[in-house]
C-alpha cells in the first residue's frame, strides 16, 4: 500500500506541482514534436525514482514513464481544438 501511495503522490506532484502551464499549451501545439513532452516524462521518471528511493525497484519508474508518455502522446494526438 505505501508503494501505491508514493507513486501516487510522485503523480500527482509531476503533473500538477512541476509542470507549467505554457508546458501544457506548447504540448497542445506541437504535439509530439514538443521538447516539454519528454521533459515532463523525465521529471516523472527522476521523481518515481526518488519516492521509492529502491533499487531493485528501478524497473517500475522505468514503465511509469514509458506508459506515461504513451497515454500524453496518445491523448495529445486525438485532442482537437474543443
Amino acid at each position: 500500500m505505501m508503494l501505491l501511495l508514493k507513486l501516487i503522490l510522485a503523480h500527482l506532484v509531476g503533473d500538477f506541482l512541476l509542470q507549467p502551464y505554457a508546458w501544457v499549451k506548447e504540448k497542445e501545439s506541437k504535439k509530439l514534436a514538443s521538447n516539454k513532452l519528454y521533459f515532463h516524462v523525465g521529471i516523472h521518471l527522476l521523481l518515481n525514482f526518488l519516492f521509492l528511493w529502491n533499487l531493485k525497484l528501478w524497473y517500475v519508474p522505468l514503465i511509469i514513464a514509458v506508459t506515461h508518455l504513451a497515454i500524453d502522446a496518445w491523448k495529445l494526438s486525438f485532442q482537437n481544438e474543443k
